[in-house]
């Protein structure tokens, strides 16, 4: 009786892993398509990959995926007598996959990213979208996290990490020289009431804007100005750290997770380090072109050029974004990157 009773639960979870299987090859089918997936090429699929014909089973297999677990919607059919569509269109469906199919990687999917794209508000024609799409190509962990997160939510939890890290100590010395003004101009301005809420919140001041902030401080001695030099240098490091720190430790922790969950691959390690490179490359040629370092936009202009060529190659490799994939050439992926970005590239 044991042996029968044995028996039959194999065989139950041999059919319950067949049908996971069936379910899943229904997925990977419809992420693989740009568009809506019509049920007669859902049926063609199944028949070549799982020798699946019975239109019942196969209508039920959708139909559990519609609405049971929610991981794909059915586009009704314009006209009576069509088929249906079927198709993944939400974060809430990959969500569902996500944890219904774990083994699926969505991140390596076209349709996957461009859906995080789309509900997130992210422009793929910005030249620092095309970087994060990589990034979420190439980073099980990252996608997974914005599934549930929005750039700009993880962005500011980085911010924190940094002002409680590297940032930590320039904040305290930058609110030292800060305090030493203050308590100077007390002095020399007798009459002149400090607000006690009196702070520098504005990001990307020029030293113009910075010094105007302190315009109503009358009286200023050599100090006290040399006190505001030495606030405004390291507010100008605080502030060029947080156009740039918050992005790099979000990354490195994404992918540090990747590799204690064994989901990096070599592409990813590799691309991340020659991401890191683009800034010491643009540097040599920009050192080259402007010994006297004048002209900073330029050396923007060749960090993004360094960072298209190793898109490029990306490009090219995984065949997407699809609609930059034009040859298997990486140098014409390349040219096509320049044209599409050239309004972020000043001197192209």
């Amino acid at each position: 009786m044991f042996i029968i009773q044995n028996m039959i639960e194999k065989r139950k979870k041999g059919k319950h892993l067949e049908n996971k299987e069936t379910k899943a090859s229904i997925i990977e089918f419809i992420l693989e398509n740009k568009e809506k997936v019509s049920e007669p090429a859902i049926r063609g699929r199944l028949k070549e990959k799982h020798n699946v014909i019975d239109q019942g089973t196969i209508n039920k297999h959708l139909h559990s995926l519609w609405k049971e677990l929610k991981c794909i919607e059915r586009v009704p059919p314009i006209k009576q007598g069509i088929k249906s569509y079927w198709n993944i269109t939400n974060i809430e469906n990959l969500k569902n996959v996500k944890h219904e199919f774990p083994e699926i990687l969505l991140n390596s999917y076209e349709k996957s990213i461009m859906i995080i794209f789309n509900e997130r508000g992210y422009d793929i024609r910005k030249i620092e979208n095309l970087d994060f799409y990589i990034e979420l190509l190439l980073s099980v962990s990252l996608f997974d996290a914005f599934l549930g997160a929005d750039v700009y939510e993880l962005m500011g939890k980085s911010k924190k990490i940094y002002l409680r890290d590297g940032g930590d100590i320039k904040t305290k010395n930058y609110k030292y020289h800060l305090d030493n003004f203050l308590k100077m101009s007390e002095e020399v301005n007798p009459g002149y009431k400090i607000s006690p809420f009196f702070e520098i919140n504005r990001r990307h001041m020029s030293k113009e804007v910075f010094f105007k902030s302190f315009e109503g401080f009358q009286i200023k001695t050599d100090e006290m100005i040399k006190e505001l030099e030495e606030a405004y240098k390291i507010y100008k490091e605080i502030d060029e750290d947080l156009d740039n720190k918050p992005g790099k430790i979000l990354l490195e922790h994404f992918i540090n997770h990747d590799i204690y969950k064994d989901l990096e691959s070599p592409d990813e390690i590799k691309f991340f380090t020659d991401f890191k490179e683009c800034r010491r490359k643009a540097f040599n040629i920009w050192q080259e072109e402007d010994p006297n370092f004048k002209n900073f936009d330029r050396y923007i202009e060749l960090i993004h050029l360094e960072e298209l060529k190793v898109n490029s190659e990306i490009i090219q490799k995984y065949k997407q974004p699809s609609m930059f994939y034009i040859s298997e050439n990486p140098d014409l992926i390349y040219d096509e990157l320049k044209e599409a970005y050239k309004l972020s590239l000043i001197h192209i």
